[in-house]
């Protein structure tokens, strides 16, 4: 978090785009020889630099988006950018900033987002599943299939069963003509 905290302030300084921020940050902490982990760790916090937590999301988008931040991740990122926002001059818009961030946290906290599944994983089928019931051969369609249906569980958490996932597989497959 530290590192990143780091990288963040030089990306405010240099005005560098999330990209370049990306490179500086892989190319710095390699030739620190910090560990893959925390180097992956790092690059992860900073993807969300950018961020707008005022952006109206609608409940899958906010699933998705915890999704992406990782249950372990989520806490630091928010609180992360909860500090730097604090750290900033400009208190008129850092109120509604911190603000904004907070009440992202709380409606993840309000739709549960860490009781429902956070990867296709996560699923009470899997692409062998998919394959047999579809009679499909494994290939990315599949890989799509089980990112549709994990997106279709995010609109409603009790969806995922795995009759009603096979179901809805079925219609998805049907719609693009792969059986």
């Amino acid at each position: 978090s530290r590192l990143s905290l780091i990288f963040h302030a030089f990306q405010s300084v240099f005005q560098w785009p999330k990209v370049a921020l990306a490179d500086q940050v892989k190319k710095t902490l390699k030739r620190l020889k910090v560990s893959n982990r925390v180097l992956n760790d790092c690059l992860h916090r900073v993807t969300f630099t950018a961020l707008d937590p005022s952006t109206e999301r609608d409940d899958v988008q906010v699933r998705a988006l915890a999704a992406k931040m990782g249950k372990e991740a989520r806490a630091d990122i928010i609180a992360y950018r909860v500090a730097w926002i604090e750290a900033s001059l400009d208190t008129e818009t850092s109120d509604y900033e911190k603000s904004a961030w907070l009440s992202l946290e709380q409606r993840m906290i309000d739709l549960k987002v860490d009781d429902g599944p956070q990867s296709v994983r996560d699923l009470m089928l899997n692409g062998s599943d998919l394959c047999e019931a579809l009679d499909l051969f494994p290939s990315r369609a599949i890989g799509e299939l089980l990112d549709d249906l994990l997106r279709w569980v995010w609109s409603d958490l009790h969806l995922n069963q795995r009759e009603l996932l096979l179901e809805q597989a079925k219609k998805i497959a049907l719609d693009r003509g792969l059986i």
